[in-house]
């Protein structure tokens, strides 16, 4: 078994991206050939990453040793270790999730970390939060079979007495799951559905993921056994929850009802609390307040005041409240040595909406400035969330109409920055801008960066990654630029396989228009065919009548460029 276990463990190391996540399958090559490269489109799936990242440290305890793997476990710690005091572990290479937990992800993170030396602070973060989710176990996607699986073990990483508190306060659902025989059964489905009503309530015949209910709850039953490092062998003292952490953790935990009942100075102390997800609660009851536009003066001076907390939250409430007031003090933030802080001011203007209109030149400089290279990884801001978050703001916010009446030496760059931005989510904020809005005359300016943005897909979050690049095709193929072909082939054998099924019939719809002027083409287009049915064959995604969509749009292309007679005017780049 260790040498099956030694090279199991290698794989995932091997495997895994550059930012240390996994998504359905294992990363990329990098352009050079080398290891760790992206995750392929779909994208990053925390809920598969984790298991794949808390097994290498596994394997690593059963003996596995190998360069990969040490430089494996940092960047996992790295990449997770950043949504330490900033929320739920996400989806996959996103914004934190606005919840104490996320389908058992902070349990599995909370575990990744416990079995770590010295991975104090993110072992008690995510165990205190666990601690705090009890209201939130029944809810996942695909169903919450992995909160279930998960959270009593994630919170038993913050010991005894974070675990009994955790238990306590899901008695009511532990007691009503289990049944006479002794078994369990398993009540979710996707999102906050119901499950099936058959008499195979289990996740082996219902549940999507093909779990046993009753192997997950005897882990939780387990855990004073402590016979699995998973549920608290070897478990560390130095990384369990003070009294004081568990009894604010089931505080926070039902914050979003208490502080219905607070009086606005008891909610201002609120936007402190050590739980990232109950001060924008705070935040958002104290902004409903009447007495909150007078309070405007008040937070202005939190929001530049010592208190990492406080600065967020009442950077925070400001964007809720919507005062004009504010704009001075919230574009200072966006370029804050708190990146978090950065993220909550582009938030808080994003909010505003008209409001802010105002600041717009002062948000676009803030993009140029704080502008990050892909490479070096800054592992404060791994993904470069706060820059994709001000980019959201702009051009999903308060750019999303027009751009028309802005100064193009204030909008070019920070188009070319944004363009440049490791996270596919940040990128797409462009998609609309360049296939809708720009004028000939600012595509022609911003061509060769377009063109960029087509040729090379995102490295950080590729579940998004195709949007920019889909905008910026048609932005080139909108006004006949002949460099728009050859980048559209491109486009259309990079792609990715996730929702390729309809984006491939876009992408030869435009290539297609440019009739004759195409035809140079058609021997790439045919290769094109055959790769697609070779991926097919191969049990790539998509498959059957998908994968013939694909095809079938691709042979259609080549007969109406093969038939056509005329061409548009062709424009070229830097003419």
């Amino acid at each position: 078994m260790l040498h099956a276990i030694h090279e199991y463990t290698i794989h995932l190391a091997k495997g895994q991206s550059m930012y240390g996540t996994f998504g359905h399958g294992l990363a990329e090559l990098t352009p050079e050939g080398k290891l760790h490269g992206s995750i392929p489109p779909y994208g990053p799936v925390n809920a598969a990453g984790l298991i794949g990242n808390i097994a290498i440290i596994m394997g690593k305890k059963c003996g596995a040793a190998d360069p990969e793997v040490d430089a494996a476990i940092d960047r996992a710690s790295k990449f997770f270790g950043y949504y330490v005091d900033k929320g739920a572990i996400p989806y996959g290479e996103h914004l934190p999730w606005p919840n104490h937990e996320n389908n058992g992800k902070n349990s599995m993170t909370a575990v990744l970390f416990a079995l770590q030396p010295n991975q104090i602070r993110p072992a008690q973060f995510f165990a205190k939060m666990v601690t705090a989710s009890y209201a939130n176990r029944e809810y996942g996607h695909t169903g919450q079979g992995f909160s279930y699986l998960w959270s009593a073990l994630g919170a038993n990483v913050g010991g005894p007495a974070a675990a009994a508190a955790f238990v306590k306060e899901a008695a009511w659902h532990l007691d009503l799951v289990r049944r006479c025989d002794g078994s369990f059964t398993y009540d979710g489905g996707e999102q906050y559905g119901p499950g099936k009503t058959d008499d195979n309530t289990y996740y082996g015949k219902s549940g999507y993921y093909g779990l046993s209910p009753n192997a997950c709850y005897v882990l939780t039953y387990a855990l004073p056994l402590k016979k699995l490092l998973i549920t608290g062998r070897e478990s560390k003292p130095t990384n369990w929850l003070s009294k004081k952490d568990v009894t604010e953790a089931i505080a926070s935990g039902r914050f979003d009802v208490d502080c219905k009942t607070k009086s606005a100075p008891e909610l201002v102390a609120a936007l402190g609390d050590w739980s990232p997800v109950v001060r924008s609660w705070a935040a958002a009851a104290l902004a409903a307040r009447p007495e909150a536009q007078n309070m405007v003066p008040a937070l202005i001076k939190l929001a530049e005041g010592p208190d990492a907390h406080v600065r967020q939250g009442a950077c925070e409430t400001l964007g809720n409240i919507k005062h004009a007031a504010a704009l001075p003090v919230l574009v200072r933030l966006l370029v804050h040595d708190d990146r978090w802080l950065r993220v909550k001011a582009a938030e808080a203007l994003k909010n505003m909406g008209d409001t802010a209109k105002p600041v717009i030149p002062d948000m676009l400089k803030a993009v140029v400035k704080t502008a990050e290279p892909l490479q070096p990884i800054v592992w404060a801001d791994p993904i470069q969330l706060t820059h994709g978050e001000l980019a959201a703001a702009l051009f999903k916010g308060l750019l999303r109409n027009s751009t028309k009446d802005i100064d193009p030496n204030l909008l070019y760059p920070a188009v070319r920055a944004i363009s440049r931005n490791a996270d596919g989510m940040a990128r797409a904020t462009l998609r609309d801008l360049f296939a809708n809005k720009l004028t000939e005359a600012d595509v022609q300016a911003l061509a060769p960066d377009i063109l960029a943005a087509v040729k090379t897909r995102c490295p950080a979050d590729t579940m998004f990654g195709n949007e920019i690049r889909m905008g910026g095709f048609k932005a080139l193929t909108k006004y006949h630029f002949k460099e728009g072909v050859e980048v559209g082939v491109h486009f259309a054998k990079t792609q990715g396989g996730h929702g390729s099924e309809n984006r491939t019939g876009e992408i030869m719809k435009e290539i297609a228009a440019y009739g004759t002027a195409a035809r140079a083409v058609v021997p790439q287009l045919r290769e094109l065919i055959a790769e697609l049915n070779a991926q097919c064959k191969r049990g790539e995604f998509p498959a059957g009548e998908l994968n013939q969509r694909r095809v079938t749009a691709v042979e259609n292309a080549i007969k109406s460029i093969e038939s056509a007679t005329t061409q548009p005017q062709l424009r070229t780049i830097g003419r």
